[in-house]
């Protein structure tokens, strides 16, 4: 019987008795020469237990193996190939047929993976939603900080980058502490600008200034989302019919964004542990006036909500 007549399952063969159930399967196929007989294609691959290692279907072969292909022959006769066995005896047919199938298994992997992540698509997508209501709120107090405060702005943004929420205020020394600084420096009053040297001293920290190093509505729309969308406005056909290349690019993009999911809540927390009242109020270690401050607070109620979830 050829395999025409039976739509075979990439990953269904466990066990040689999976073999034997095949519709038109052979236990022994001759691919001598005198048969005229050649490969054609591998239709799967399979890797059975110690237990129950099987012969080899090439005729004059008969090897028992754990690792092999089921295959069909020029001629439509489904048998199993020994992974060694096929390289032994077939050699270049062999080669050329398994990176055929290496090809197509790997696109029935991807189109596996892609119709799991649309079956358990609404999953996600509560957590897209909620990032996107959460991105919007944050964007809107980013922007009333940028307008408001932006020397303060300016200056997050460059601790975001360096990663870290410390505040460094500069003073002048006390004339006690000059005076030690002279002594080890052997340096005098003359060789500072105002008489006294200055010190750099931490003032407090900001919290969640790594909010700042990257932005999150554009993680959103050019990262994550486009996959998503692509992924939800396609039919089972529009899938099942893409190319193996298309269905790799697909996946791949699809399992990134959901990778980057996590990642977008992180700095979504960051941001809202960043635009807490209390850590707001610190803002006046960077030189931030009561009246600047005043006038973002109000703007931060929204988030509360988002912060009580």
């Amino acid at each position: 019987m050829s395999d025409e007549q039976y739509n075979h399952q990439i990953g269904t063969i466990l066990s040689p008795s999976d073999l034997r159930a095949i519709p038109g399967y052979e236990e022994s196929v001759d691919f001598s020469k005198d048969s005229g007989r050649r490969l054609l294609e591998m239709l799967d691959y399979y890797d059975f237990s110690k237990a129950d290692e099987y012969p080899c279907g090439i005729h004059g072969c008969r090897t028992v193996h754990q690792h092999g292909y089921l295959v069909r022959s020029t001629d439509g006769k489904l048998t199993n190939i020994g992974r060694d066995c096929g390289k032994r005896h077939l050699q270049l047919d062999f080669i050329r047929s398994r990176k055929s199938f290496r090809i197509r298994r790997k696109a029935a992997d991807n189109l596996k993976s892609i119709m799991a992540i649309r079956e358990g698509l609404s999953a996600y997508q509560v957590r897209l939603d909620a990032l996107m209501s959460v991105s919007g709120a944050l964007a809107e107090c980013r922007d009333i900080l940028r307008e408001w405060m932006p020397s303060q702005h300016a200056a997050l943004m460059e601790m975001g980058r360096r990663g870290s929420g410390q505040i460094v205020r500069t003073r002048r020394m006390s004339k006690r502490e000059a005076e030690i600084h002279y002594l080890q420096t052997r340096t005098s009053r003359k060789d500072y600008e105002g008489g006294r040297p200055t010190i750099e001293e931490a003032a407090g920290v900001m919290d969640g200034c790594l909010f700042f190093r990257e932005s999150l509505g554009l993680l959103l729309k050019k990262q994550l989302l486009p996959p998503i969308d692509q992924l939800k406005a396609m039919g089972d056909q529009d899938i099942q019919d893409m190319t193996p290349k298309h269905l790799e690019d697909l996946s791949r993009n699809v399992n990134n964004a959901l990778r980057l999911i996590e990642k977008a809540e992180g700095i979504a927390g960051l941001g809202l542990r960043f635009f807490a009242p209390e850590n707001i109020r610190k803002l006046n270690l960077l030189d931030a006036t009561s009246d600047q401050i005043d006038r973002i607070m109000p703007s931060l109620e929204e988030l509360a909500a988002f912060r009580a979830q």
